[in-house]
């Protein structure tokens, strides 16, 4: 993709936005019906309280704000403004003001629709995340062309999409606003998906603070490298204790048997172990110690005759 041909900057975006305003005189008082939802608005989700709030505002003061439009065949598309669509809708309006602006560039359009969100702060953190990562994904952008487009840093922009990266039962909670961003980063530091998901629950139940939350995953993870420390030490430990004799005979006794062995003993008294896993590796051992006592008969009679 030529990336010349795209729009380069939010200066670029907001320029082409200013002639267009200027050639519409503001805004038009336009028919509800001609208006339709955008095919792809980076916001997803819509809380029916905030819906019917906002309808119950719009019939006592009208629409203050106009709803951001662009032409289409028999009509208008939403850029910005869905919400005040949907409450327009609600509070059975006929007409809505709506400002115009031409654009024929799908990023252009996509890239306003984020920024429009992003400046009114409409947008949760992961309705954010996946908007920048379908416009990375959609037009080839790499992080760092992205930050400069719509006025965000780099980091900013990586620090966002790693959020998608959670757990799909911490993504939800997430989305539901029972944890928030915060929560969320610290959560990024897990692991492993289980701990996660563990600790994202215990975060829930006792609704801990980012502070707490970040307490309780360095104590979890403390715990978690002392119990392997542990267990590392006490399988070394026990590897140094078996004397020379008894791990000859242990490798020994392996390999002639084709599994492992394990022998212990202690004053002369003790047991000698083979180990199985599948019916099959039974079967071969049983039909090897069969085959070995047979042996061991057919050398006996030979020494007797």
């Amino acid at each position: 993709m030529d990336r010349k041909a795209l729009g380069k900057t939010i200066g670029d975006v907001f320029q082409k936005t200013a002639k267009s305003r200027e050639s519409n005189q503001g805004f038009l008082e336009v028919d509800i019906g001609l208006i339709r939802p955008p095919g792809n608005n980076p916001r997803k989700v819509f809380e029916d309280e905030e819906l019917e709030e906002l309808s119950e505002s719009i019939k006592q003061h009208g629409i203050l704000q106009p709803i951001v439009v662009i032409r289409q065949a028999g009509g208008y598309e939403i850029v910005s403004g869905e919400r005040r669509y949907r409450a327009s809708k609600i509070a059975n309006v006929s007409t809505v003001p709506i400002v115009i602006r031409e654009y024929t560039n799908d990023q252009d359009i996509a890239e306003l629709r984020l920024i429009e969100n992003i400046q009114r702060q409409d947008l949760g953190p992961v309705e954010l995340a996946q908007a920048y990562q379908e416009l990375l994904n959609e037009h080839d952008l790499t992080q760092e062309e992205l930050g400069k487009r719509v006025g965000k840093s780099r980091t900013s922009i990586t620090n966002s999409i790693r959020l998608l990266t959670l757990n799909k039962e911490v993504l939800l909670e997430l989305i539901s606003g029972t944890i928030s961003t915060g929560h969320a980063k610290v959560l990024l530091g897990c692991p492993n998906a289980v701990e996660q998901k563990k600790l994202c629950k215990e975060c829930v139940e006792k609704s801990l603070s980012i502070r707490d939350l970040e307490k309780l995953m360095k104590k979890s993870t403390t715990e978690q490298l002392n119990d392997h420390i542990d267990t590392s030490s006490k399988e070394k430990k026990s590897k140094k204790e078996i004397p020379p004799k008894i791990r000859e005979l242990q490798d020994n006794l392996s390999r002639l048997f084709g599994t492992k062995v394990q022998v212990n003993e202690k004053n002369g008294k003790g047991a000698i172990t083979l180990h199985f896993d599948t019916r099959e590796a039974f079967q071969d051992l049983y039909k090897g110690l069969d085959k070995l006592m047979s042996n061991v008969k057919e050398e006996a009679r030979s020494v007797e005759e």
